[in-house]
């Protein structure tokens, strides 16, 4: 089985090594793999890090962004360019566990096109709990989300998924250039399963979404919803 992770980061040059590091870690000896990160117009010194460690494991790639487009169109970029059977989409800053990898893959080899992960509070001490801005946010963003979109989006859900080839085929025949992947996935409706992870606690850095920003990604994360609903899979 041939897989590919797509990591879209911004600004993670602290984060990129270990990370990759990390994930080599679980994968090795469990199938065949690319870590694909997509570098979304950072402005640190992550890309020059990225050339750098490709250069010397073949199973590391990148995209270089010509500017900062942002994390959905990162994600779309990232799997344009992937091509392993199946594809896992997840964020770089230790967040998205990798740990968890083994069993989206084990989930995948039962049949599923779609493997899901559900994000659930760390009890103390165990992982690291969210902040109240940040819980308040997630609240204002699934609460838009669910009382003015078509599809409904579970409360926890992230893009940290497993995607099969057909199901990554259906989501980039959508004309939508910037998808939104929280709405389309569950459109497109594909068998699915779910995962429950808690989140990990961030290395270094900051969160890169603000209440604004998670209200204007729910806003036209609305939009594009409509707009996708007239396309044909």
């Amino acid at each position: 089985m041939q897989l590919t992770v797509v990591v879209p980061v911004y600004n993670e040059e602290s984060n990129i090594n270990a990370l990759a590091t990390a994930l080599i870690d679980v994968l090795e000896g469990n199938c065949s793999f690319q870590i694909l990160f997509v570098d979304d117009g950072s402005t640190d010194g992550s890309l020059a890090l990225l050339r750098n460690l490709a250069g010397k494991d073949n199973r590391l790639a990148f995209l270089s962004l010509s500017r900062n487009f942002g994390h959905q169109a990162a994600l779309r970029a990232g799997l344009e360019a992937a091509r392993g059977e199946c594809v896992i989409t997840m964020d770089g800053d230790f967040q998205h566990p990798p740990s968890l990898l083994p069993a989206m893959i084990r989930e995948f080899q039962k049949g599923f096109d779609v493997v899901n992960t559900k994000r659930i509070e760390s009890e103390p001490g165990e992982g690291a709990r969210t902040s109240l801005g940040k819980r308040l946010s997630a609240w204002l963003f699934y609460s838009l989300m669910n009382s003015l979109g078509e599809v409904r989006i579970e409360p926890g859900s992230a893009d940290f998924r497993l995607l099969s080839r057909k199901a990554v085929k259906a989501l980039l025949s959508m004309d939508e250039r910037a998808l939104f992947f929280r709405g389309a996935v569950p459109w497109i409706g594909f068998s699915s399963s779910e995962l429950q992870y808690s989140p990990g606690a961030r290395r270094s850095g900051s969160s890169k979404y603000s209440l604004g920003k998670m209200l204007s990604l729910a806003l036209d994360g609305i939009t594009k919803e409509q707009r996708d609903m007239g396309t044909k899979i």
